[in-house]
């Protein structure tokens, strides 16, 4: 019997955590889930449609920088990223010097940073940085 309401409080528990994912109250749906089957409870709250956007999705708008070291997205006056603490660099407004590659008649380009002679199409060095 105490295994039976462990597990219907634990189901009660996740149809709040999804709730909340999907900008809901999860309070007020563990309460749901409490006074109706957790089960029903899940099934109600899939089908109702979203009263406003995730709150993930919603930060993920309002930023418009993604961070080149750990892909993070980070907002547009950010200096220096918050997960990977790496420093975002302007892009050069003179292009890089560029190549044509011998054996395919693409343009190969040089990495002022390292020197490397990168792939024809590539936009980022192996060493981080943008080189068109």
């Amino acid at each position: 019997m105490v295994y039976v309401l462990l597990i219907y409080v634990v189901g009660a528990g996740l149809v709040a955590a999804v709730a909340a994912m999907l900008g809901r109250s999860g309070l007020a749906w563990f309460v749901i889930a409490l006074g109706v089957s957790f089960i029903l409870a899940l099934v109600f709250l899939l089908v109702l449609p979203l009263r406003e956007p995730p709150r993930r999705l919603a930060a993920a708008e309002a930023r418009d920088k993604i961070c080149l070291g750990c892909g993070e997205a980070a907002r547009r006056d950010a200096r220096i990223c918050r997960s990977c603490r790496g420093e975002f660099r302007e892009f050069p407004s003179a292009p890089p010097q560029a190549w044509l590659s011998s054996h395919s008649g693409t343009i190969a380009r040089e990495c002022p940073q390292c020197g490397l002679i990168n792939e024809p199409g590539t936009v980022i060095c192996e060493c981080g940085r943008y080189i068109g």
